[in-house]
């Protein structure tokens, strides 16, 4: 081969080598974006810090365990709220999931790395392709391997067949024998209680709740009345924007009548064409003016808002949603507004008891609310009042109440407990234990409430050791930012 056609041959090997390393980079790049948290392209994903549990830090960034999480969630909950909810909901609830099973998920991850416990890797690809449902065309990415890594830790060690439930022994005939005798052991008792929550919500008038739509009516108002002004060119916008703060709004319409299109009374909705203008007035109050031109539509609007939805026109689920952000908003303050009157329905009630125990009395005389309970035992997974209804007051999970109610003498009453957002006095009535009971009535079902008590146990205190173990943190701060991105980016 002659100098020329060596030169010829090299120069045309090194187009199709850059070429194809070229090609190579296009196909890389639009794999990456084959997969997204929300099921869209997803070119480019901030990175946030989402979850730290001990010393790991879990974020939200491509390719990480969470961002497949939050696929896996988005696959099983889509199709139930499609059309039910907003976009910006069914993120909201995504999220929430993600991060809980996050924790979970991280606190089983460490303990098993820990314990020197790791999937092999015909393990793993199982574990990706089948739980995961993940299709393995090419090497998985690490956040692929660390989420399989973390459900193989799951199954390994809290799945049905996994190292909580085998620890748990078999029932012993000693075990169902006292089991079922503690069955039988019965106290009743009478509790005067104040939910604190309840109480306050029960005092929320619909005036409250108008007065806080008043305020925020942006964030929930599905479309939004106003004046508007548009105009062809930009710099014809932005100097009638000069004019309304040099004039005022009517004035600047009056000095550039001709040379604008004016309407009065203006819809805007959340559809092709308004999506700008929309999003600016949910941040809006009522008389704002929109902070600059909107370019929309082929034109640039400038408009102010004059009016919401009313209230009461609103689907109920929306006045759902403003009600319980109210209560969440302004619940210290509520707090703080009924803490004298919540204090004093409380010393009235023990002021009574001093002289007569009579706890229904006692109720009607301080505004406390008054429930009997009967047939509360040891093992008791659920207690309810005489008429079968369960008890509003968190008692099985709290030990010193349990302790007192099973171990004072009868007709004592407690002093006054303050915990978990309820205020509560109780009284230990009488116990019993049925006599005619014999180990012969012994059901299956009997030594089945007995295996589910003992797993429920373990499994509570397993986890309460592992959460102390691996102590998390949510970033909160970053929450938002993954639920609305657009909202952040502007």
């Amino acid at each position: 081969m002659d100098t020329k056609k060596k030169r010829e041959f090299w120069a045309l090997t090194k187009k199709i080598f850059i070429y194809s390393f070229i090609f190579l980079i296009i196909i890389s790049f639009v794999v990456g974006l084959v997969y997204s948290p929300w099921g869209r392209s997803n070119a480019h994903v901030n990175a946030y810090n989402i979850v730290k549990i001990k010393n790991e830090v879990y974020s939200y960034q491509r390719n990480s365990p969470f961002i497949y999480l939050l696929g896996l969630i988005r696959r099983d909950v889509e199709q139930r709220f499609r059309g039910q909810l907003e976009e910006k909901d069914i993120n909201k609830y995504i999220v929430a999931q993600g991060i809980e099973l996050l924790i979970n998920y991280g606190m089983l991850y460490q303990f098993s790395k820990d314990l020197g416990i790791s999937s092999s890797p015909e393990g793993l690809r199982s574990i990706i392709e089948t739980t995961i449902q993940q299709v393995l065309d090419r090497a998985p990415d690490y956040g692929l391997i660390e989420l399989g890594q973390m459900e193989y830790a799951n199954l390994v060690l809290s799945g049905q067949n996994g190292d909580v439930i085998n620890a748990i022994s078999p029932v012993t005939l000693a075990e169902l024998y006292s089991y079922y005798e503690l069955e039988n052991y019965n106290l009743t008792a009478e509790f005067l209680f104040i939910d604190i929550t309840n109480y306050i919500v029960s005092r929320i008038t619909e005036n409250d709740v108008s007065k806080y739509y008043e305020e925020n009516a942006g964030k929930y108002s599905p479309e939004f009345s106003a004046e508007e002004v548009t105009v062809k060119k930009m710099n014809s916008a932005y100097q009638f924007m000069q004019d309304i703060n040099a004039l005022g709004w009517n004035k600047a319409i009056e000095k550039n009548k001709g040379q604008i299109s004016y309407n009065p009374s203006l819809t805007i909705k959340n559809i092709p064409g308004f999506k700008k203008r929309f999003t600016a007035a949910q941040k809006m109050k009522k008389g704002a003016l929109v902070e600059k031109p909107l370019f929309e539509d082929k034109e640039y609007h400038i408009f102010r808002i004059t009016d919401f939805t009313p209230i009461k026109k609103l689907s109920d689920a929306t006045k759902k949603a403003i009600f319980s952000d109210y209560v969440a908003t302004q619940f210290q303050d509520l707090r703080n507004k009924y803490d004298v009157e919540i204090k004093n329905s409380i010393s009235k009630a023990e002021q009574f008891l001093k002289a007569n125990p009579d706890f229904y009395k006692a109720s009607q005389v301080s505004g406390m609310k008054y429930i009997k309970a009967d047939k509360i035992n040891p093992v008791s997974t659920v207690i309810s009042d005489q008429k079968g209804n369960p008890v509003e007051i968190p008692v099985l999970e709290n030990n010193e109440w349990m302790d007192f109610l099973f171990k004072s003498m009868p007709n004592s009453i407690s002093k006054t407990y303050y915990t978990d957002g309820y205020i509560v006095i109780m009284k230990a009535l009488k116990r019993s234990i049925n006599r005619n009971l014999s180990y012969q009535d012994i059901e299956k079902e009997t030594a089945f409430k007995l295996s589910r008590y003992k797993y429920a146990s373990t499994t509570k205190d397993w986890l309460k050791s592992l959460a102390t173990r691996y102590p998390h943190k949510v970033f909160e701060e970053n929450i938002n930012k993954i639920i609305s991105p657009k909202e952040n980016a502007e």
